[in-house]
């Protein structure tokens, strides 16, 4: 009869120890099942309204795209007309300052030649005038 409380007592103690353990991982359980649901976020199209809405997005943002093109090419075409005309201000500036230098560094021979010294300086400058109105001409057309 001992014996046979023995190994109920031992039977009972390692049912109780299962039903812990049991006990413990379903103790989670709520929790996992709503963690663990399937949620659908995604749902499938067939290809067909995929092409029609690219199409769609394609004639709604493409007039856009070409007229945001255009003013950026306008814009970068008055960019370099400017960057020209500040060249040929930078240009017609050294001419001049040039023409001024030479003509205070010579102001003694400058009285014997004061006639051809001028007609020198007007000419050099009427042609840097005459090629920056010819590159302003060229980048007008």
């Amino acid at each position: 009869l001992e014996g046979c409380v023995a190994s109920l007592r031992a039977s009972c103690t390692t049912l109780q120890n299962s039903l812990d353990i049991f006990h413990d991982s379903i103790a989670d359980f709520p929790r996992l099942h709503t963690v663990l649901a399937n949620t659908r976020h995604f749902e499938l199209l067939p290809e067909s309204h995929v092409l029609a809405a690219q199409r769609e997005l394609v004639a709604e943002i493409g007039p856009l795209r070409e007229e945001l093109l255009g003013r950026a090419q306008k814009w970068v075409t008055g960019e370099e007309r400017r960057e020209q005309g500040l060249k040929s201000k930078v240009a017609l500036n050294k001419v001049r300052l040039q023409s001024t230098t030479s003509s205070t560094s010579t102001s003694a021979s400058a009285s014997v030649k004061e006639a051809s010294g001028h007609e020198a300086a007007g000419q050099a400058e009427r042609a840097e005038r005459m090629r920056l109105l010819r590159a302003k001409k060229a980048r007008l057309q």
